[in-house]
C-alpha cells in the first residue's frame, strides 16, 4: 500500500471528527500496511501539505492545545483536526499517491527530483584528517 492510498484510507475511517497530522504520523510509523515506514515528521508534515493545496483535506475547525517535554508551551501550536474533502474522495489514488504531480503537471520527473531531492555531492561537515 502507498502513503497516499494508506492517508486517504486513515482519513476515511475517521469520519467528521477527522485527525491531525502528528497522530497520522505516529500511525505510520507503526504501521505493517506501509511498504516503507521511514522519514521525518517535516516530510510527512510536507506531504500532507500538498494535500492541503490540492483541496484533498479541509480543517474542521476543531483544536486542541499541545505541549511538548519540559512544559514549553508557549512554542507550541493548537493540534488542528482534518477531514477528507469531496474532492479528496473523487481523486485518483495516482493522485493520492503523487501529489507533486498532480499539484504541478508541468514539472517532469527529473524537475521533481531536482526541486524536492536532498542536496548531494559535496560532503557536510568538517573534512576527515589524512592519515598518513
Amino acid at each position: 500500500m502507498t502513503l497516499g492510498e494508506w492517508v486517504r484510507a486513515m482519513l476515511l475511517s475517521a469520519g467528521s471528527r477527522g485527525t491531525t497530522c502528528a497522530d497520522l504520523h505516529t500511525l505510520r510509523k507503526q504501521s505493517d500496511e506501509l511498504v516503507y515506514r521511514g522519514g521525518t515528521y517535516a516530510s510527512f508534515a510536507r506531504f500532507f501539505h500538498w494535500y492541503k493545496q490540492l483541496g484533498y483535506i479541509e480543517a474542521t475547525g476543531e483544536q486542541e492545545s499541545s505541549s511538548v517535554k519540559g512544559g514549553a508551551d508557549q512554542l507550541t501550536s493548537p493540534r488542528v483536526y482534518y477531514r477528507i474533502t469531496g474532492t479528496g474522495m473523487g481523486a485518483s489514488m495516482y493522485q493520492w499517491g503523487d501529489p507533486i504531480a498532480t499539484l504541478h503537471p508541468e514539472w517532469d520527473s527529473m524537475t521533481r527530483k531536482y526541486k524536492y531531492a536532498p542536496p548531494s555531492g559535496k560532503q557536510r561537515g568538517r573534512p576527515l584528517k589524512e592519515v598518513v
